[in-house]
């Protein structure tokens, strides 16, 4: 649709959220990501710990590579179960899976 958009700041914390992926706190100060954006004229933000945004990152550039569909990326908050259920564990980066590690032992 137009009108659609998606941004990515890596601001301070002014006060103490979750991230969206690996569920641990994203204390205040900590810099972390806010993605932010519009779909079909509804406007969402989410939080991400730095760690979760590189993995994320790493994966969308995998995506990309292969010519996904967007659609069939994965969704916030399902990073983790998005990549083993589609068996792109061993084309991340060692740091990648270590990232994937710390995503499922939880918060």
């Amino acid at each position: 649709m137009s009108g659609d958009f998606c941004t990515v700041s890596t601001p301070r914390a002014n006060k103490s959220h979750t991230c969206v992926e690996c569920r641990r706190a994203i204390a205040r100060g900590m810099k972390h990501a806010r993605i932010a954006g519009a779909t079909d004229g509804a406007a969402w933000a989410e939080r991400m710990c730095l760690d979760c945004l590189a993995l994320s990152e790493e994966v969308w550039a995998l995506l990309h590579a292969d010519n996904l569909n967007p659609e069939d990326g994965p969704r916030f908050g399902g990073l983790a179960a998005w990549i083993r259920e589609n068996g792109e564990e061993e084309r991340l980066s060692p740091e990648g899976r270590d990232r994937l590690a710390r995503i499922a032992s939880g918060p």
